[in-house]
């Protein structure tokens, strides 16, 4: 039995630490690659991405990763950044609730003949924050009694870009 490569020691040997023993005829096994739990987050926060429980069973093989934006519900594509670590990171767009991104890692092994392995995180979103719009009244600010007068809401505004609408309520004068 083993726990590392440095307990065999037939020349050439490597522990398969999924098995536990010492493997002496070369074999290359593959990685195993772990992007992580799906997540569910907030519109326009940090997501990380972490594959940092990704293994070898070549215990001292060192794991190189490369990330990549697979696909998303809304079309949107999303760029990460540091997608060649363990640790990738995105800023979530703001879409409807419950669009949902998926995202795949690439681990490969350094052995002679590299191995790779790949997996998927799916990132859904689940809340988003919603600031008051500006109301502004646009149009005159006095008129008689026998007049008819135009009111605006054009120049009212939503923080996050949301569409606006405007109703007008007519309140008798005091």
């Amino acid at each position: 039995t083993c726990a590392s490569d440095a307990e065999c020691i037939n020349p050439g040997a490597f522990c398969n630490v999924g098995a536990s023993e010492c493997v002496s005829d070369g074999t290359i096994l593959t990685p195993n690659a772990d992007a992580g739990p799906d997540q569910n987050v907030k519109a326009e926060t940090l997501v990380t991405l972490d594959a940092s429980g990704s293994s070898d069973p070549n215990v001292d093989d060192m794991l190189s990763y490369q990330w990549e934006f697979v696909s998303s519900t809304t079309g949107t594509a999303v760029a990460l950044t540091d997608a060649d670590r363990a640790q990738a990171s995105f800023t979530a767009p703001r879409e409807a609730i419950g669009s949902a991104y998926t995202f795949k890692v690439t681990v490969t092994d350094d052995d002679a003949t590299p191995a790779s392995d790949e997996d998927e995180v799916v990132v859904t979103l689940d809340e988003l924050d919603n600031t008051a719009p500006t109301a502004v009244i646009d149009g005159p600010t006095e008129a008689d009694s026998s007049g008819m007068i135009t009111l605006s809401g054009a120049s009212s505004s939503d923080p996050e870009g949301d569409a606006l609408e405007a109703e007008f309520v007519s309140a008798p004068a005091t």
